[in-house]
């Protein structure tokens, strides 16, 4: 075996570790700012996406444009 890919093996423990722990951290501050956005987000739009998405999701194969409502729409402001 080559000694810098000996090297690279050998410390690719320690920057997996160092990479899953961000990660876990990463996933938690991820879930309350989802949690915090899901609160914000009114009933009537929440079961309205769900709806769009099930759409979506069920003829995507058939007709791709239905993948449409993923895309943001942001209105600019002048």
């Amino acid at each position: 075996m080559n000694d810098s890919n000996f090297c690279k093996m050998i410390c690719m423990k320690r920057t997996l570790c160092c990479k899953y722990k961000l990660a876990k951290n990463g996933m938690s501050e991820s879930e309350k700012a989802f949690d915090r956005l899901d609160e914000a987000a009114p009933a009537n739009f929440k079961t309205e996406w769900l709806a769009k998405e099930r759409i979506a999701q069920s003829s995507r194969i058939q007709d791709p444009v239905a993948m449409d409502v993923y895309e943001i729409n942001i209105k600019k402001v002048r």
